[in-house]
């Protein structure tokens, strides 16, 4: 680290903060901090963003403004595509509760197997449930 300085003058440790890469990191990482430092002072317990931060802030001590920028734009793709699986995980968790299906497979006496509205089935009837599907009436049981 013959490089480094930790005094000021102008290869300063502070000059690594304030070049463009360096202010373009902190502004884009105000959000890290908030939610990382916010943590430790709360709950006394560090959690992926206050990492997330310390890296970047590493990053910039070393001088490495561009390491700084990729490691808040993965940390960025990395929170998007968790709230997209959130998303998908709970449209996925809410098509299964649904329970609005219209339609029943029955099978009639002829031995042919056709979709009826609900409200045609009839104690007696013979229904057919493939894997996946779901019937509801109206809380009934039918034998």
């Amino acid at each position: 680290m013959s490089g480094f300085k930790w005094a000021g003058g102008a290869g300063g440790w502070y000059s690594r903060f304030v070049s463009l890469s360096g202010l373009t990191s902190i502004y884009l990482s105000l959000p890290l901090m908030r939610s990382g430092v916010g943590a430790l002072v709360r709950e006394k317990k560090v959690n992926a963003d206050a990492l997330t931060l310390t890296s970047i802030v590493a990053s910039l001590l070393l001088g490495q403004g561009k390491s700084a920028l990729m490691i808040t734009l993965l940390s960025d793709i990395a929170e998007l595509m968790t709230i997209y699986t959130m998303e998908r995980t709970r449209d996925s968790i809410r098509g299964m509760l649904s329970l609005n299906e219209e339609f029943v497979w029955k099978e009639l006496e002829d031995g042919e197997i056709r979709g009826f509205p609900i409200d045609q089935v009839f104690p007696g009837d013979k229904v057919l449930v493939h894997t996946g599907e779901k019937v509801c009436d109206q809380g009934r049981q039918l034998y």
